[in-house]
């Protein structure tokens, strides 16, 4: 079956657009959830795809598609691959589109402020081809590097701006895009009149399930002609959170405001400057021996997640780092950082200068390259990004920490701040002895996570997306939406083909214990 379906791409393709090769199938089965990873280190691959493809035009896509549907295959949007949560794992025998050939930034139109781009530009290419020509998306993910801008709209991905510019739901004009049933849609044409529904907003974070974007209508900005970075120490998370409220309250625009807790701000000051002089008044601790317990015992260490935190709370000193950043005209940021600065002093802030905020800018992408190093030390590492209004998340914060914490080390930033509330960054480490028994203890520490946060009546998703992760979980949060999914799902993909088993789809791929 397979060899007939890919002489009927190669027909409506070429050759060189279609393969069959088994380090493409293999490499093209995942993306970089965890998950797969800690499988991997015992041999066990996810289900491979059938068959690669990669489109370079609208008219491409279309023609995989009637394909697909004529044969009743399941096909997966691919980018990247960046994602985090299983959103571009294969199916077994199915179809992966990747989308990276049609990457071209069509246009720029000075008079409205937007650019028209084709989903497969990484958004480090887009960002650089807006800049030569003055202009930003504003849009910066930590996976900036190897993103795509089709991969942003499927997961209603966030950036470190998003205070400022906002999440890529704020950035969208319009989009086309190719649904399962071969109809080419453009919101552009749909949308016009007032009075009709904003289908950029369903559309927006389908995952791939209600079809494949072909180009998407994007707002930009002018570079902004000047930017002031700080940092400002609090005694508690607790102080930290109402600095951060309080200045988004007021009116006030940051490009960045991130609050570190102590286990991150003590990591994040450990190289320089507040560091060295923290090291002077309380002396060495764990994590400046921690490099030596990567080499040596990383994987014992871990394994006993509570009494790392039980060290921790001793030696730390009980502070914590709020980041702020403001761009745009000199004026607007002449008038910001002073009133910054005073809503954080009136939250008892203790100013620290630009050098905190200034090497959270330069090291701002290094995170996602180090986490490798834990996974070959034979440990696990992965990102849970929660939100919630502002009066739930102090609690969900230490809920979340207790709840956890018998599993994996838990550390936590919160960041993508708003007038309403915050996005939660919980990063957590763990081992265990023996693979199975870590996967476990993965699946015990999120379905924990999870279940704390729905129980707080927050959201277990701000910009990671769903995909096979949070699939279970955004089902049973979003409970009231589905059967208008579900209807919209049947009119758009009436066979099922694109990518199933994502968004609201079947469980994770383990027993949630």
């Amino acid at each position: 079956m397979i060899e007939s379906i890919v002489n009927e791409l190669v027909q409506r393709l070429r050759g060189d657009q279609v393969s069959v090769g088994p380090t493409e199938r293999i490499v093209y089965s995942r993306d970089l959830w965890p998950l797969h990873t800690l499988r991997l280190r015992r041999g066990v691959l996810p289900p491979l795809p059938g068959v690669i493809v990669w489109p370079e035009n609208e008219q491409d896509v279309v023609a995989i598609l009637e394909v697909a549907r004529r044969r009743k295959v399941p096909v997966t949007p691919y980018g990247g691959g960046s994602g985090v949560l299983g959103g571009a794992m294969a199916s077994a025998g199915g179809i992966i589109m990747d989308l990276k050939r049609m990457s071209r930034l069509v246009g720029i139109d000075p008079l409205c402020g937007t650019c028209v781009v084709e989903p497969g530009i990484l958004g480090a290419h887009l960002e650089a081809r807006l800049n030569e020509r003055g202009w930003t998306l504003g849009h910066f993910p930590s996976s900036l590097m190897t993103a795509t801008v089709g991969g942003y709209v499927a997961t209603r991905s966030a950036g470190q701006f998003s205070s400022r510019f906002g999440k890529i739901e704020d950035m969208v004009v319009s989009l086309r895009l190719v649904a399962g049933t071969g109809e080419v849609l453009d919101t552009e044409e749909d949308s016009l009149s007032a009075g009709t529904p904003d289908y950029n907003q369903i559309l927006l974070g389908s995952e791939g399930t209600l079809g494949v974007v072909t180009r998407a209508t994007l707002k930009i900005h002018p570079v902004p002609a000047a930017s002031a970075y700080e940092g400002v120490s609090f005694g508690t998370v607790e102080a930290g959170l109402s600095a951060m409220r309080r200045i988004m309250q007021a009116g006030l625009r940051p490009t960045v405001l991130r609050l570190y807790d102590e286990i991150d701000t003590y990591i994040a000051l450990q190289d320089k400057g507040e560091g060295k002089e923290r090291r002077a008044r309380h002396g060495p601790g764990l994590l400046d021996r921690f490099p030596r317990a990567v080499r040596g015992a990383l994987r014992v260490a871990l394994a006993r997640p509570e009494r790392i935190q039980a060290v921790l709370d001793r030696i730390l000193p009980g502070e914590v780092l709020l980041v702020f950043g403001f761009e745009g005209e000199p004026e607007e940021v002449a008038a910001s950082v002073p009133e910054a600065r005073t809503l954080s002093q009136r939250c008892g802030g203790r100013l620290l200068g630009p050098e905190p905020g200034l090497r959270w800018l330069r090291k701002r992408y290094d995170v996602s390259y180090n986490m490798p190093q834990l996974f070959q030390a034979g440990a696990f590492v992965d990102t849970i990004e929660v939100a919630g209004p502002w009066d739930r998340i102090p609690g969900l914060y230490h809920a979340v920490r207790r709840e956890i914490n018998r599993h994996v080390l838990v550390m936590a930033h919160f960041s993508h701040a708003y007038p309403e509330g915050v996005s939660i960054y919980f990063s957590i480490a763990g081992s265990a002895a023996g693979e199975e028994a870590a996967e476990r203890r993965y699946f015990d520490a999120w379905n924990g996570a999870m279940r704390v946060v729905m129980a707080h009546r927050c959201t277990v998703s701000h910009h990671h997306g769903v995909g096979r992760m949070k699939a279970a979980f955004v089902a049973r949060e979003q409970a009231g939406f589905l059967p208008f999914y579900h209807t919209l799902k049947a009119r758009l993909d009436p066979d099922g083909i694109l990518n199933p088993g994502k968004l609201y789809g079947e469980a994770p791929v383990a027993s949630a214990g």
